[in-house]
């Protein structure tokens, strides 16, 4: 994993979240704002709490096994975000939710 940080971390880092696959925008009901579901907890079978789309940078603050927590908003996949990189920092979008 690439990051060592727990569901009990308060510390917060930025990752992106990944373009959806072409089998994901293969689905008749693809909506490039709307393609990922947020969960209230750290696995499959949580409550949806919200969707998003690719949004790029955003705040995460818990890595739980292969879910990362986006800060204020609901638990990913893992394998959807990635971290952020290089030098600048871009700016975080704080509207998804």
């Amino acid at each position: 994993m690439w990051c060592d940080q727990t569901a009990a971390s308060n510390d917060r880092f930025c990752v992106s979240i990944v373009e959806a696959s072409d089998e994901v925008k293969a689905d008749p009901e693809f909506s490039p704002s709307s393609w990922l579901i947020l969960r209230e907890g750290p696995n499959g079978n949580t409550k949806p709490v919200g969707k998003t789309g690719t949004v790029g940078k955003v705040m995460a603050d818990a890595v739980d096994g292969e879910w990362t927590h986006l800060a204020n908003r609901g638990w990913v996949r893992t394998k959807i975000v990635q971290p952020c990189g290089g030098g600048e920092q871009a700016p975080v979008d704080n509207s998804i939710g």
